[in-house]
């Protein structure tokens, strides 16, 4: 962990498993797996207002199958990972989020994909109104506009 930036963790696995005897081409072969795993986040003093996060588990469907030996690793059959990056204008009503995310299930190969999942809002803003109130309010210092936008693209 470095002070006051970030904290996390990444680990690549790699794998050639070798399945029966090589001198019996008939009855022999291979499964070339992988896994990523990657942990991020970021402290809120290293940039306030920034905020970015990941938790990866990303790998081929066998990869569990042939080289976890941890029993509730073994049979999980989904795997998922989510990629957040959040701005706050400190002072301004507006924020933005943006992400990607992934779930995958190892039985039967599906994968869904969301990105770019996007929001932008802007929070509620009352034009009309005075820097200093002088009185009662009138009704249309008390109209107020606020905006909220999604953008998500899946698959």
């Amino acid at each position: 962990r470095k002070r006051y930036k970030y904290n996390g963790g990444l680990n690549l696995s790699f794998a050639n498993t070798r399945f029966g005897d090589p001198a019996v081409k008939s009855e022999f072969s291979t499964s070339k797996d992988f896994r990523v795993t990657w942990n991020h986040s970021m402290d809120s003093k290293a940039r306030p207002g920034v905020n970015f996060g990941a938790a990866v588990n990303f790998g081929t469907s066998s990869y569990n199958r042939y080289n976890v030996y941890d029993y509730n690793t073994r049979v999980n059959n989904n795997i998922g990972s989510s990629i957040t990056f959040s701005k706050s204008w400190i002072g301004k009503p507006y924020n933005l989020t943006m992400g990607l995310n992934h779930s995958q299930n190892l039985s039967t190969r599906d994968v869904s994909i969301s990105f770019p999942d996007a929001t932008f809002t802007v929070n509620t803003i009352y034009p009309f109104q005075p820097k200093e109130m002088v009185g009662k309010p009138k009704w249309y210092e008390k109209i107020g506009i606020s905006y909220n936008g999604v953008l998500r693209n899946q698959a």
